[in-house]
């Protein structure tokens, strides 16, 4: 490609590819406890992600974004970097490719290797379709967590503070599961239920069926989630219906959308990037609203969080999850605002 600098290429390999041995070897201990033998002597494959290796790379994708993005955000390094006939455009995309390259090559490798089991154990046509779209959804999931790390690193004006924050966006939708799945738990078996429970319970129970699939939550071997769903008649028709194959091609799709989109994102928000302000919480202009929603946010759902577990799950009724969620975020923005006001303050 003509917008990728074969310099800046190597300058991103050079500092990470020591990631990608790491990265094989946990999918290559996540592939092996994936599977087993029956009592007949069959080879057992399940679902490749759903692990703990998965979040393994995860973390190792923070890390070796915040790396990438070091040298741009340093001061002395960025006047070198200016000096240089690099677009912003060819860095950016220089770590997409570095960073797609270091999943991709562990991932075609443990492929490799589990088609070579597959052919021993004379099962490669039977099992190599569930095989191939089970890597395929956990590759696309874990290139999406990259892009959106990239996206996060793009807009921010120190690397700590970029994995911080990137951490912290990457927990939203597992907190909206989380209160999701402890409102509706909340009110199982009580007579007094708002009718929003009652009336919105069977598509909700969906709607999380989904969102855990999508979020690489595996709703059949959570306990806490297992619990859940047998509170409810419709617990057997929510696991069918999480293995349709219609339910993976839209999770599939969703992963490729949402990598187009990152994708751009990263590029146009790196372009609006001022890094002479490196230091600050954010490089981008008018980002900083979105970070004091965040923040007051999370306030809100740490505070939520330590009542609930003081008072046994109590909490969880709707009238206080709308305070702790909705009300009391606002003067948590403007609180967060002055925060943020003052950080940036100590690097002028």
């Amino acid at each position: 490609m003509k917008s990728i600098n074969k310099a800046l290429i190597y300058r991103d390999w050079k500092y990470t590819k020591w990631f990608m041995p790491i990265i094989f070897i946990v999918l290559l201990f996540s592939m092996l406890i994936n599977i087993s033998g029956d009592s007949y002597g069959d080879l057992i494959v399940n679902e490749f992600g759903f692990n703990i290796g998965t979040w393994i790379v995860v973390a190792m994708l923070l890390i070796m974004t915040s790396i990438m993005f070091s040298f741009d955000r340093n001061l002395s390094s960025y006047s070198l970097a200016a000096s240089m006939p690099f677009t912003r455009k060819e860095i950016i995309l220089s770590k997409w490719f570095v960073g797609a390259y270091n999943l991709l090559i562990p991932f075609s490798s443990v492929y490799v290797i589990l088609n070579m089991i597959l052919i021993v154990n004379n099962c490669w046509l039977d099992k190599i379709g569930f095989v191939t779209f089970s890597i395929t959804f956990n590759l696309m999931f874990l290139l999406c967590v990259f892009g959106f790390f990239i996206m996060i690193q793009a807009i921010n004006g120190t690397v700590f503070l970029g994995s911080f924050i990137s951490a912290l966006f990457i927990a939203i939708p597992y907190s909206f599961v989380h209160i999701i799945h402890n409102i509706y738990s909340f009110y199982q078996g009580r007579y007094l239920v708002p009718s929003i429970i009652v009336n919105t319970e069977k598509v909700m129970n969906s709607i999380f069926i989904f969102i855990t699939y999508i979020l690489n939550i595996n709703p059949l071997v959570d306990a806490d989630t297992i619990k859940y769903l047998k509170q409810n008649p419709i617990d057997e028709l929510m696991i069918l219906v999480n293995y349709e194959y219609h339910l993976k091609c839209i999770g599939l799709a969703f992963y490729i959308v949402s990598l187009i989109v990152l994708f751009k994102l990263s590029i146009k928000l790196f372009s609006k990037s001022k890094s002479e302000i490196n230091g600050r919480i954010t490089t981008v202009n008018g980002v900083n609203k979105i970070y004091k929603i965040v923040l007051a946010y999370y306030t809100g759902y740490l505070l939520h969080t330590l009542f609930a577990g003081i008072f046994d799950g109590a909490f969880y009724r709707l009238d206080l999850v709308v305070l702790f969620y909705f009300v009391l975020p606002i003067p948590l923005y403007f609180l967060m605002g002055k925060i943020i006001v003052k950080y940036n303050r100590r690097n002028e």
